[in-house]
């Protein structure tokens, strides 16, 4: 995946996250575990159906923090507009932005560097 689709999939996420769950692999996770003869085989199914129904957006957001401040410099993009699409200021102090202040009277500051 390229920083751009990095980036887009984490904004996508966070408008909702069900976008990280994958219906077509849990429907074969749970084939797999239907029809596994030996218990081992249904056990490390049934956990791969649990993992698929409840994704996790750690490495989703690992990636993101990455890659968003090098991609957004290169396409001129502000924190304030990754602000304005939900990426809280925390995110954005952990990627590399100066997040801080209260001159905006919304009791933050982002400035670009």
């Amino acid at each position: 995946m390229d920083d751009e689709q990095v980036v887009r999939k984490y904004l996508a996420y966070l408008e909702d996250p069900s976008v990280l769950r994958d219906d077509d692999a849990i429907t074969t996770a749970q084939r797999a575990a239907d029809e596994a003869s030996d218990v081992v085989d249904r056990l490390k199914a049934l956990s791969e159906v649990e993992r698929l129904q409840d994704p996790s957006a750690e490495s989703l957001h690992a990636d993101f923090i990455r890659v968003v401040r090098s991609w957004a410099d290169a396409e001129d993009i502000t924190s304030g507009a990754l602000m304005k699409l939900g990426v809280a200021p925390g995110v954005l102090r952990e990627a590399g932005y100066p997040v801080g202040g209260s001159s905006d009277g919304r009791g933050k500051t982002i400035t670009r560097r």
